[in-house]
């Protein structure tokens, strides 16, 4: 209803400057743009926004948004890491389960099963070597 009372306010001659400074846009308008273009302007403007994209990454934006979102993301690890006493080796670990019971598909999508693999290093350690496995991984 607010656009509605804004329209007839702009068209109904309550304020004259403003009806005619829109009626005039209106007529330069009309004169001057083809209707039969109107179809062009979703696609003119997504070829000016891509204008607009690519001279802000020639200037290196994009690289500036970058670094800092890397900045940001260091500075969220460093704090949340846990001091270790000893050094941790890091490394990774592969898993392949071919077959398996209960395996679920994955978001319901067929074909796609989820499977979950502990592991446990301490399992067959003797004292010692769970003791320093301890002192190496605190989780």
């Amino acid at each position: 209803t607010e656009l509605v009372n804004a329209y007839f306010y702009l068209v109904g001659w309550k304020n004259p400057a403003l009806t005619s400074l829109s009626l005039i846009i209106f007529v330069t308008l009309c004169l001057r743009f083809n209707a039969e273009y109107f179809g062009s302007l979703p696609l003119a403007s997504i070829i000016i926004y891509m204008l607009y994209r690519a001279s802000k990454r020639k200037k290196g934006y994009r690289d500036q948004l970058q670094i800092k979102e890397k900045d940001a993301r260091l500075k969220d690890l460093k704090c949340a890491t846990v001091q270790y006493r000893n050094h941790r080796p890091a490394g990774t670990l592969k898993v392949n389960i071919v077959r398996g019971k209960n395996l679920s598909p994955h978001l319901g999508i067929p074909g796609s099963l989820v499977c979950t693999a502990t592991w446990d290093p301490t399992k067959f350690a003797n004292e010692k070597t769970k003791k320093d496995i301890h002192d190496y991984d605190k989780s």
